[in-house]
């Protein structure tokens, strides 16, 4: 398989009230060529090879994601973000928060 992708990505600073924040986009378009079902040939001892096919790959598919981090102390980083993959027949959503603490 062959994979190509082409996108933008964009972040900005930002002040909210007293907390500085950086809010993030990236917007990006996929394409994969040739074959795309993955394929696994296995065998167990003593006996005939067999194939496993996997879940096919999308040929093209469009990625999103967005992400907000509030700087809360000089040590301490709080963020969400968003992801999402989108296809024919595909969609992949997801949503992830963290806490960063430098000591």
């Amino acid at each position: 398989m062959t994979f190509t992708t082409l996108g933008l990505h964009a972040a900005t600073d930002l002040a909210l009230g007293d907390t500085a924040a950086t809010i993030s986009g990236t917007l990006r378009l996929a394409a994969c060529f040739g074959d795309t079902t993955p394929l696994s040939i296995f065998a167990l001892a003593g006996g005939s090879s067999f194939t496993i096919a996997g879940v096919p790959i999308a040929p093209d598919a469009a990625l999103v994601e967005a992400g907000l981090d509030l700087n809360l102390t000089p040590a301490a980083t709080l963020g969400v973000s968003y992801g999402g993959q989108f296809g024919s027949g595909l969609s992949d959503q997801s949503v992830r928060a963290d806490f960063n603490w430098k000591f």
